[in-house]
């Protein structure tokens, strides 16, 4: 389940976009959300490092990885001037997919492989089969699917947690990658330093609404209806919205969140930018 951008040892892992510009000393503005979503309390690099050395004293682990996370990061502004993306999908006016069927994770018990579980969802919803395997699964959606097991077994084999760290870390180069070796078309969407994730909202249900497409997103475990522990991320499926809930897809099941509770989760305040509020988007 926990799933971080960034590799401590290799800091090269990151490849900066050459249409990002950075900014130094950037600071955060108390923004004000949509009408159905809270306030987001925006903190500076220094108020979250503070937050981050009380919260976790006793865990000195977690403490100095997101500490060295911290050190290493840059301000920027969010990703512009992305290629017009040409699809076969035509548009459509309404919010997203009635259902998605995201796998579930593999070896649960030893690995952390969401990442895995959502590249596998994707391979499968975008009608790729790089196996050659049978679908002979019944999904909740009432569709056949790969054999969770045995697509998930490949997909860990070739593109499995890269980061030893807290039994394993997918990092999103790999689900990237991953999907471009897979035949997948792919972006990544994320905003500027300290934002309040209203520029990311707007991306995130446009892409939906427009493509009819679902897109990955990167959220705190820690939250309730995410079920993970404190300091953890999680990687899931958002496949629809309406004004007041998020329809997610995750650990083989569909749930509906009020956008209030989303934008806390997909906020990831603990990480520096640009793993706050970040999306991946991919289609045939």
């Amino acid at each position: 389940m926990i799933q971080i951008k960034f590799k401590i040892t290799e800091f090269d892992v990151i490849k900066w976009r050459p249409e990002t510009i950075f900014i130094n000393g950037a600071k955060p503005k108390s923004l004000m959300s949509r009408k159905n979503q809270k306030t987001i309390t925006m903190l500076t690099k220094e108020e979250i490092i503070r937050k981050i050395e009380k919260e976790l004293k006793d865990d000195k682990e977690t403490r100095d990885h997101l500490l060295n996370l911290w050190s290493l990061s840059d301000d920027g502004l969010a990703v512009n001037q992305l290629p017009e993306v040409k699809m076969s999908t035509k548009a459509a006016g309404d919010a997203g997919l009635p259902n998605f069927f995201c796998y579930n994770n593999y070896q649960v018990q030893t690995y952390n492989t969401c990442g895995q579980a959502v590249i596998a969802s994707f391979v499968d919803y975008l009608g790729k089969n790089p196996y050659n395997l049978n679908k002979t699964y019944q999904g909740h959606d009432g569709k056949l699917h790969f054999e969770p097991n045995q697509i998930l077994s490949k997909v860990f084999n070739d593109f499995g947690p890269n980061w030893p760290w807290q039994n394993g870390v997918t990092v999103r180069e790999t689900i990237m990658t991953a999907f471009k070796k897979y035949g997948i078309n792919n972006n990544e969407w994320y905003p500027g330093t300290f934002s309040n994730g209203e520029d990311s909202k707007k991306e995130l249900t446009n892409w939906i609404a427009n493509y009819r497409l679902p897109v990955v997103v990167l959220v705190d475990a820690g939250k309730p209806w995410v079920g993970g522990g404190a300091f953890s991320l999680h990687w899931c499926v958002v496949y629809g919205f309406n004004n007041t809930m998020v329809h997610i897809a995750t650990w083989e099941r569909t749930m509906s969140v009020s956008w209030k509770d989303f934008m806390d989760a997909w906020h990831c305040w603990f990480l520096p930018w640009p793993n706050n509020f970040y999306q991946i988007r991919a289609w045939s």
